[in-house]
């Protein structure tokens, strides 16, 4: 997976798992915390919006469920005892190897930093080299843009979304970090290279990178329309009439058409039960039934406003000064924020109001069990939020201690399977059937020996 990372490394988001990094001092308390810090949250909090908001985001959400499913499933088939890691599924025919080469390819270059990205040449094409047996899918198609600088860079899903996170803060907040121009800049570039007059209001931008999310490949929605729009000679006399390509526009599934909000909410709810899938206790069913609160209030809420609101990005940068945005504080109030991490390591959420029990904590711990099954990573890194719970919580009379250790977690967590006070990780690990199964790294192409 490919974090979202902020220039200058100051912020990064992790799609799917609801976590982000922000290089700030403490908790972020919205109501007194700097412009800058404001700023930081308010970009990763924008690609939190887009997992939950857009076809891809939740598809993804969809994509990550399946390996660990599959992963899980891998696991049971061996013996009690020792299986190695990673875990990956090379299999061309595999569903799990199918949506991997489908994100690489689709999600487009993440991470060229170009401080400079002026466009003189934008091609569409496609790739039928695909190291995949679908035969539902025999290419994908792509678009590359040339830079009078002399780079080439595949636009896709992630030059899109951080397209949308750096319009909307350079609209609505303020001492906001200035970013490379690619991927930050990379959608008005290419409006302005095409189709010079539809880029003279931003907002026209930002709506069509944002339509363009709600299909399974965005950056051939987004220049396909930009170049329809061309063609018509098209401007809209408001940003948010751009919408109505929405409306008119079909999508395919197994031979059938339908209209992309039913996509979306189809897709929406495969995601819901992924992540409900996650964790269910038999014994403590509050923990569980907190966390399903969480995952159908996300849900519903954000269905509901993709749905009946499609322009709301609109309707938030309309809304002005971030501190003043009622379109703002409604998200916050109703989604709260994801899992955020600061300098000193420590774990601090906004909860939705009206929410409370685990709710984001679970899913650390699932990217947590993805990372070992996945990058064969053992150091569990909710170590440092662990002890910070002990501590807080000392002489709570209804508290019991985790009482983590650097040689237990940070070397084979899984073992915390055997004590009593089971931590966040190890309810999940036995939850999952996992507790008499132990990993074991492999020797093979996937690790890099870095060695002198």
């Amino acid at each position: 997976m490919e974090y979202i990372q902020h220039s200058a490394n100051l912020g990064e988001y992790m799609p799917v798992f609801f976590q982000m990094y922000l290089k700030v001092d403490g908790p972020i308390d919205l109501n007194s915390c700097s412009d800058r810090d404001f700023a930081l949250f308010f970009h990763e909090y924008i690609h939190f919006l887009q997992d939950l908001t857009t076809t891809y985001g939740l598809t993804q959400c969809f994509y990550y469920g399946e390996y660990i499913q599959a992963a899980v499933n891998d696991i049971y088939k061996h013996d009690k005892g020792e299986f190695t890691v990673p875990i990956r599924f090379d299999d061309p025919t595999h569903h799990v190897k199918i949506a991997d080469i489908i994100t690489d390819t689709t999600m487009g270059d993440c991470n060229s930093d170009a401080n400079e990205f002026n466009v003189v040449n934008v091609v569409p094409g496609f790739i039928d080299n695909l190291p995949i047996d679908c035969p539902e899918i025999s290419h994908i198609h792509v678009v590359d843009v040339e830079s009078r600088e002399g780079d080439f860079f595949s636009f896709g899903a992630y030059a899109i979304k951080e397209s949308i996170a750096y319009i909307m803060e350079r609209l609505v907040t303020k001492d906001y970090e200035h970013s490379p121009e690619f991927p930050y800049c990379s959608a008005e570039k290419i409006v302005e290279c095409v189709f010079p007059e539809l880029g003279k209001d931003i907002l026209n931008v930002l709506a069509l990178c944002d339509i363009s999310l709600m299909f399974s490949n965005p950056a051939e929605v987004f220049y396909t329309t930009l170049m329809q729009l061309k063609r018509k000679k098209y401007i809209p006399n408001k940003p948010h009439d751009l919408y109505a390509q929405l409306k008119n526009a079909k999508v395919g599934i197994h031979g059938n058409l339908t209209d992309p909000f039913s996509h979306y909410k189809m897709v929406a709810e495969e995601a819901r039960k992924k992540f409900k899938s996650y964790f269910y206790t038999n014994k403590q069913h509050e923990l569980h039934q907190a966390y399903y609160e969480w995952i159908d209030r996300l849900f519903d809420f954000s269905i509901k406003m993709r749905i009946n609101e499609p322009s709301y990005l609109l309707d938030l940068c309309n809304d002005g000064y971030i501190r003043y945005n009622e379109t703002f504080r409604s998200l916050v109030n109703n989604l709260g924020s994801p899992l955020i991490r600061n300098m000193k390591q420590d774990y601090f959420s906004i909860k939705p109001k009206g929410i409370s029990g685990w709710t984001n904590e679970v899913m650390k711990s699932v990217s947590q069990i993805h990372e070992l099954l996945h990058d064969a990573i053992f150091q569990c890194s909710l170590y440092p939020w662990c002890v910070n719970s002990d501590k807080e919580k000392q002489g709570e009379p209804t508290y019991t201690p985790i009482n983590p250790t650097v040689e237990i977690c940070l070397h084979k967590p899984w073992e915390r399977c055997r004590n009593i006070d089971l931590c966040p990780f190890a309810i999940l690990w036995k939850n999952w059937g996992l507790a008499e199964y132990i990993p074991k790294k492999k020797n093979c192409k996937y690790f890099v020996n870095n060695s002198l």
